[in-house]
Formats: structure tokens, C-alpha cells, sequence
């Protein structure tokens, strides 16, 4: 019992489940933010008749502050996670 609590909320009120959760979704709303503008942007490019390489460069451009943002967010959540399974065996263990 006191494991599937721990799931939920641990001792300080951390509700990592949600948090997970949230992060996940955040994740996800990033990723087709990043599909729409990658394909905006090739589409302005094709548009304005750039060569391959100039095209490259303006989705990387358009794209490379929402790829970081990616990597925060996946970074936070891995480190909710681990959180979250630390919890888990503190609690396992009895301390």
C-alpha cells in the first residue's frame, strides 16, 4: 500500500505521477510545434526558391530553439522519473 502512495505523492508532496505526466504532454505539444515549423519553413524556402543547403539552414534556424526546449523538457522529465523511482526504493527499503 504504502508503495502505490509513493507512486502518487512522496513524503515532501511531490506528486511525480503528475508531473510525468505533465512534462509528457508538454513533450508532445513540443513535438508537433517543431513538425508545423519545420514544415512552414521548408515550405517559405521552396516558396523563395533557396537551394538545398540555404533551405536546410532556415529549418535548422526556425527549429533549434524548440529543439532545446525539447531536450530541457525530456531532460526534466527523465529526471522526474528517477526521482520518482528513487522514492519508490526508499520506500522498498524502509527508510
Amino acid at each position: 500500500m504504502a508503495a502505490d502512495w509513493i507512486d502518487m505523492v512522496n513524503s515532501n508532496g511531490t506528486d511525480y505521477a503528475a508531473r510525468i505526466k505533465e512534462l509528457g504532454e508538454q513533450i508532445e505539444e513540443l513535438d508537433e510545434t517543431i513538425a508545423v515549423t519545420t514544415a512552414v519553413t521548408a515550405r517559405q524556402a521552396a516558396r523563395k526558391k533557396l537551394d538545398r543547403k540555404a533551405a536546410e539552414e532556415a529549418v535548422d534556424r526556425a527549429v533549434r530553439p524548440l529543439n532545446d526546449e525539447l531536450a530541457g523538457l525530456e531532460e526534466l522529465r527523465n529526471e522526474a522519473v528517477a526521482w520518482q523511482e528513487g522514492s519508490r526504493e526508499t520506500c522498498r527499503s524502509g527508510a
